[in-house]
């Protein structure tokens, strides 16, 4: 497995990407960590949507995630799959830092990546 590790503390965006791996089979994944403050959103307007399924484990504070236009409160603990292509949003209820991960194929992450422009890169 060919991988790469990315500064986790780089730059101003709340989204930080911790690790880029491809697999043998052309399977790939992105992990990273979202850290929202009380009351911000992620993408600040409008919805995410990904070629890629993001799933993400809330480590900390609650977010209230909605998914196609379906609204959940999410504490530590919650694992949500947010399959590719769907509509989401996630805003923090209060200070939230979440775990995420996108499994596809490598060039789904091409997309992925030029939707963040800020993501730290190495």
């Amino acid at each position: 497995m060919e991988r790469r590790t990315v500064d986790f503390n780089a730059g101003d965006s709340p989204i930080q990407l911790i690790l880029e791996g491809h697999g043998a089979s052309s399977a790939a994944v992105l992990v990273g960590t979202a850290r929202l403050q009380a009351g911000q959103r992620i993408p600040p307007e409008g919805e995410s949507t990904h070629p890629a399924d993001e799933y993400s484990y809330v480590l900390r504070g609650c977010a209230r995630v909605t998914v196609g236009g379906q609204e959940t409160d999410c504490g530590p603990g919650t694992l949500m799959l947010i399959p590719a292509g769907e509509g989401h949003v996630t805003a923090g209820l209060e200070d939230t830092e979440v775990l995420w991960w996108w499994a596809g194929q490598p060039a789904d992450f091409t997309a992925l990546k030029a939707q963040y422009p800020d993501l730290p890169t190495s």
